[in-house]
């Protein structure tokens, strides 16, 4: 029986604390005529929720893969980190199809759930694939399941979540519609020393002086900051 041995790297990443706090008076709550703790809190999950939610967004979009439609069916990949083309055109299902086979063929992408990749795309983007005819017989046909809140449908592959709190609706500076980010199993490291929580503030001033705030301590960074065949994980459409 033949030996083998793996190589193991180790990342690493800062770790940072976040959080927001909200104060009010006891004569606030006394007067109110509704539950005021209980909207602060909603106001607050919210806020934990887009806060978190951009940091990790802003890391996946310092991948080193950048693509970028250029001519009918066609895009540019950009392996510095830094974008150098301008989109010449809207994305369609075309890009998809190219972005998905360069993460199989040249950088070895492992696939997020062991038969698909992920794509977390703009309102824009979205609007784009669906109205191709190709995403149109694949949403008819394939009935996919939706697993993921903001899942919009499979194609070529690709599991799609859609959102509204990162991506932008515009490539680069220009018009064209569709930023995204594609990538597949072990894309991002997380670190988490605190988890999210809500905390109360401990009354003051004789129980005149409230307050709730929402904290997190942790961190994000990518597994490899690289564009090496096996190592590059994310793939982000972008444009100058």
């Amino acid at each position: 029986m033949p030996e083998t041995q793996v190589t193991i790297s180790q990342g690493s990443l800062v770790v940072n604390e976040f959080g927001n706090s909200i104060p009010w008076t006891g004569k606030l709550e006394s007067l109110a005529e509704f539950d005021v703790e209980n909207i602060w809190l909603r106001t607050l999950r919210d806020d934990a929720a887009k806060t978190l939610d951009k940091q990790v967004g802003d890391e996946f979009r310092t991948c080193k893969v950048k693509y970028t439609p250029t001519a009918a069916a066609t895009g540019v990949f950009d392996e510095d980190g830094t974008v150098s083309t301008a989109a010449l055109r809207n994305i369609d299902t075309s890009d998809v199809k190219n972005i998905v086979d360069e993460m199989k063929s040249k950088y070895l992408v492992p696939m997020y759930d062991g038969e698909n990749y992920m794509a977390v795309i703009s309102v824009k983007f979205g609007r784009r694939v669906k109205d191709d005819a190709d995403w149109e017989d694949a949403a008819k046909y394939g009935d996919p399941e939706r697993l993921f809140s903001g899942e919009i449908g499979r194609y070529y592959g690709v599991r799609f979540v859609e959102e509204t709190n990162v991506l932008a609706n515009a490539l680069g500076t220009t018009t064209f519609q569709g930023e995204a980010v594609f990538f597949g199993a072990d894309a991002i490291i997380e670190g988490v020393v605190v988890p999210l929580e809500i905390r109360a503030k401990i009354p003051t001033d004789y129980g005149r002086d409230k307050g709730l705030a929402w904290y997190f301590m942790g961190g994000w960074e990518l597994s490899f900051d690289t564009a090496n065949a096996g190592e590059a994980k994310i793939i982000h459409v972008t444009s100058t």
